[in-house]
């Protein structure tokens, strides 16, 4: 298991869009709404459409690239670099052709499988890809991070079958990569949302709305001072408890990557404890943006 990552301060939000086609009434801008449902909506599925690039106005650092949630095909690729020109020609990060994490099964891996009643098991295809059962993301956590002003996005599945690609959200953002990874018995829920009636002989009635992931974690006097009045404290202060984060509790479980990560907002900023000399506790307690 790998150490948790939240990207957050997205700078995509005060950036300056371009790339690609998108239709007018869906243009690449809609990235910078924080309504997921508010998409970008390519003209086509050629692979020169699918481009996203983004001007920071100034080098940032970044931890972290994501963009969804995406109707991209299962097993289809994308490729993240930045770039320290406005013609995008001096490469200084690459992250190479990555796979979209959890879309096809790893048959190498024994703990992976599908029962041949399975709608997508002759092609490898996950459950959670074959029948939605969460939102899709593409997701790059750097291992270091990058300062750099210019950032394209390529994607490539230009045999879509809607025809087009589209994408909810942009962020490209710092990282908080703590030191030590969180407590165990981490709570993650899938909370149902539902509106009940009850009538006065007892029969009630449910509306079923969907639902929403949930994530609390804890990291018990595990964090240096430096990562509390560092990134926590800066999370807290930026975020709040209103903008946007995307929290990957396990960045290196590719099976199991789309269930486990999500686009969120904190319930409340996480707290800092001095619980011993150099080292504290905070705890990051967020749920599902729909």
């Amino acid at each position: 298991m790998s150490s948790f990552v939240a990207l957050y301060q997205n700078y995509a939000d005060a950036a300056v869009l371009g790339g690609g086609s998108y239709l007018a009434a869906l243009p690449v801008t809609n990235l910078k709404d924080e309504d997921i449902g508010k998409v970008a909506r390519s003209t086509d599925s050629l692979n020169a459409s699918t481009i996203v690039t983004c001007d920071l106005g100034s080098a940032r650092t970044v931890g972290g690239v994501a963009l969804g949630p995406t109707n991209i095909s299962p097993g289809k690729t994308y490729r993240i670099r930045a770039f320290s020109d406005a013609g995008y020609s001096v490469n200084i990060y690459d992250s190479g052709t990555q796979t979209v994490s959890g879309s096809l099964i790893d048959w190498s891996n024994t703990g992976n499988w599908l029962a041949w009643e399975d709608p997508g098991f002759w092609f490898g295809i996950p459950n959670v890809f074959d029948r939605s059962l969460v939102p899709i993301w593409l997701v790059t956590i750097l291992n270091a991070d990058v300062v750099a002003r210019y950032w394209k996005i390529e994607v490539f599945d230009a045999g879509n079958g809607d025809g087009f690609l589209q994408f909810g959200r942009l962020l490209i953002a710092r990282a908080f990569r703590p030191s030590f990874n969180y407590d165990f018995a981490a709570e993650m829920l899938v909370q149902p949302i539902f509106d009940r009636v009850e009538s006065l002989g007892g029969k009630r009635t449910d509306w079923d709305r969907g639902r929403r992931r949930t994530l609390r974690i804890n990291f018990t006097g595990k964090l240096l001072y430096s990562e509390l009045y560092g990134d926590v404290f800066r999370l807290s202060y930026v975020n709040g408890a209103s903008r946007q984060i995307f929290v990957v509790p396990d960045p290196g479980d590719a099976t199991n990557f789309q269930q486990l990560s999500f686009l969120a907002t904190l319930k409340s900023p996480p707290p800092i404890v001095q619980a011993f000399f150099d080292r504290g506790t905070t705890v990051i307690d967020c749920e599902e943006v729909l």
